[in-house]
This record gives C-alpha cells, sequence and structure tokens, in this order.
C-alpha cells in the first residue's frame, strides 16, 4: 500500500446520491489537481481504524478506485492507497471531504 500526499484544488462530481449512513460507504468521484496543475481521478472512502493503525496515520482517504485513463492511473495510484494530505491539511478523515 502507497500513501500519497495531493492537494485538491476542484471537486468536479459527486460518484453517486444514495448510500448508506455509515460514513465508509461514503464515497465520491473527484477530479484532483496538484499544484502542478496535473488531475488526478479517484473515487475515495474512509479508510478502516486498522488499515491506519498498521500505516502510522491519523486520517486519510482511501482510494477505492482509480478512474480510466485518469492521471492516478498514469502515476500508479492504486486501489487500496492512502491519501493523507488535502490542500495542506494533513490526516483528514474521508468524511471531512463532503463538505469541500
Amino acid at each position: 500500500m502507497k500513501v500519497y500526499s495531493v492537494i485538491v484544488w476542484l471537486i468536479l462530481a459527486l460518484f453517486a446520491q444514495c448510500f448508506s449512513a455509515d460514513q465508509r460507504d461514503i464515497e465520491k468521484r473527484m477530479v484532483l489537481k496538484s499544484g502542478r496543475g496535473i488531475s488526478l481521478g479517484v473515487v475515495i472512502t474512509n479508510p478502516e481504524a486498522e488499515d491506519l493503525q498498521k500505516n502510522k496515520l491519523e486520517g486519510g482517504a482511501l482510494v477505492k478506485k482509480v478512474l480510466d485513463d485518469s492521471e492516478a492511473e498514469r502515476i500508479g495510484i492504486e486501489e487500496g492507497d492512502i491519501i493523507v494530505r488535502f490542500a495542506a491539511k494533513f490526516g483528514v478523515p474521508g468524511q471531512a471531504l463532503q463538505s469541500e
């Protein structure tokens, strides 16, 4: 499992509108832009507590899916990776992205 740091500049679309109330089930389709203007396409959710503990992380966003032909796919972001930095916020849990 790889751990990535990226800056979120733009959320283009929600992956779906109806999910269970469990925060771990809430996913978003996002296009992320880094400071270099590279767009990344990923679907994220909250990581399980044991994944965070195993990687010595306080929070993050678990990559559930990498969109085909996206920059994320080209640079090697894979399903199961954890993104730990959004817009200079460290350890941001996936549910925090809902309000951005």
